[in-house]
């Protein structure tokens, strides 16, 4: 047996392992920190928006935000916060209900929340929240009987007090 040979392929084999296992360590990033949404936001959101898409013990939530008429919403336009939730309900009597909703599942955190009909935001809520740490959440709201009702969007933000 060729001693030098063998050695020459250990030599080979330890190199290749501590240069992929440098390149790993440089490499490696643990973006689930920098991703983690607090457990109490994260079932907060859940449970509100499953709310909004489901009749609920807080009204007709769903068909209020289905009947709403966002379509005058956006970042130009003079009145974008008639598009946050707390107006979009009170338009349909359900005002009280949204904000027990809210004030019952959510402590410790500010929120906000809009009805849009495009994927973007139609307020201005982004604005004022351009220093802090924000959790947010969507859902799509579309009515199974009439397909020629507009398709909403609703976006619910919390951040820290």
């Amino acid at each position: 047996m060729n001693k030098k040979g063998f050695l020459r392929i250990i030599e080979a084999v330890i190199a290749i392992v501590l240069l992929l296992g440098f390149i790993l360590y440089i490499n490696y990033r643990d973006v689930g920190d920098e991703l983690d949404v607090p457990l109490q936001v994260k079932d907060s959101m859940d449970s509100i928006l499953s709310q909004m898409s489901f009749d609920g013990k807080y009204g007709n939530l769903r068909d209020c935000i289905l009947k709403s008429d966002v379509s005058n919403c956006g970042v130009g336009v003079s009145n974008p916060e008639s598009c946050e939730c707390k107006n979009v309900f009170s338009k349909c009597g359900l005002g009280t209900g949204f904000n027990d909703l809210m004030n019952t599942r959510i402590n410790g955190y500010d929120y906000a929340c809009e009805v849009c009909s495009e994927s973007l935001s139609c307020t201005r809520i982004s604005e004022k929240l351009e220093d802090k740490t924000v959790y947010t959440d969507t859902i799509f709201i579309a009515n199974t009987k009439d397909v020629n009702q507009e398709p909403k969007v609703v976006r619910l933000y919390f951040w820290g007090k």
